[in-house]
């Protein structure tokens, strides 16, 4: 059995993004007890981090045959000495047929089953099953984790706070604000794309950070529901439909909502695996792809913030993260 400062060296940091972008098999055997054995330090972790009982904050995660992501992820989320607000962790399984489900179970975090195949109907499932004390709710991706990998090569930063605590301390001192973006950027890519994403960056055509992508959005909870946005059809683009959504609503009441790239206190990314871009040629793709798409968003009244002025992020620019 590893400690999980073991774990947490094996699964964060530069070399495990590098193995995770050589795909490089995972070398445990994935059976319910190896599972309950190998991370039962984890599990130990998780479990005096995160409360069950009235919790401020309830963390989103669903997943759809995640077992690669799940593990670095789940201990991504452990890797802290001590949390500032009760907080609850949840995990949807969005009718997986691999290991992914064992995990969370061997891991001991909640786990709720959505057999609807669709982002917008776990992530609904996910928030129904939040419990009611909780005044926040935090969507995120199931292949992200809460620094990037320089972050975890210095075990003093273990002392800093997550993403999603800084947001909520910003959220309770503006009552105002009912939603909160801190950003996301890709924790390691293959030479070609890296360079190829440097290039975009260098002509404008990108950002080195993207926000209000689904894998980093902490909200009000109340904001949620009286917004109806979570009741969002599986079409492309579901996280920015939400955000917009909740941005109507809110414009509509004199409240609004922030992320990175307004408040310089909020930049705070996380850091997504990059599994979608390790094929060179379909990052090429999607680039081309996603970027036509934009363009109809280019002037759309509904990219607009609270205020009527459109946000940096959205001034003749993509409201699609491309990274």
């Amino acid at each position: 059995m590893k400690s999980f400062r073991a774990l947490a060296d094996h699964y964060l940091g530069r070399n495990a993004a590098k193995r995770s972008m050589r795909r490089t098999p995972e070398s445990i055997a994935l059976t319910e007890q190896n599972l309950d054995d190998y991370l039962s330090p984890l599990r130990e972790q998780l479990a005096r981090l995160y409360t069950k009982q009235e919790p401020l904050i309830s963390v989103v995660i669903p997943f759809l045959n995640e077992q690669k992501e799940l593990i670095p992820t789940l201990v991504s989320w452990a890797n802290f000495d001590s949390l500032k607000y009760p907080t609850e962790l949840i995990c949807v399984d969005n009718n997986s047929n691999d290991a992914s489900a064992e995990i969370v179970r061997a891991a001991g975090v909640k786990l709720v089953r959505c057999s609807k195949i669709g982002l917008p109907y776990a992530r609904q499932a996910g928030f129904n099953h939040a419990n009611k004390s909780s005044k926040y709710v935090v969507l995120v991706d199931s292949d992200v984790r809460l620094f990037g990998p320089d972050y975890y090569e210095n075990p003093s930063n273990r002392n800093h706070s997550p993403f999603f605590e800084v947001a909520v301390d910003y959220m309770e001192k503006n009552p105002n604000v009912v939603g909160v973006s801190t950003g996301i950027r890709i924790e390691a890519r293959p030479v070609l794309i890296g360079f190829v994403h440097k290039l975009a960056i260098a002509f404008g055509r990108v950002r080195d950070t993207g926000y209000w992508s689904g894998a980093n959005q902490v909200w009000s909870k109340d904001a949620l529901m009286q917004s109806d946005a979570l009741n969002i059809q599986p079409r492309d683009r579901e996280d920015h439909r939400r955000m917009h959504a909740v941005n109507k609503w809110a414009h509509a009441r004199n409240k609004r909502l922030v992320s990175g790239s307004d408040v310089s206190e909020l930049r705070l990314p996380v850091y997504a695996s990059g599994r979608r871009y390790k094929n060179t040629v379909a990052y090429l793709v999607n680039l081309v792809v996603y970027r036509i798409r934009n363009y109809r968003y280019r002037f759309s009244p509904r990219s607009k913030f609270s205020d009527g002025v459109q946000s940096k992020e959205y001034q003749g620019r993509s409201t699609r993260i491309i990274r």
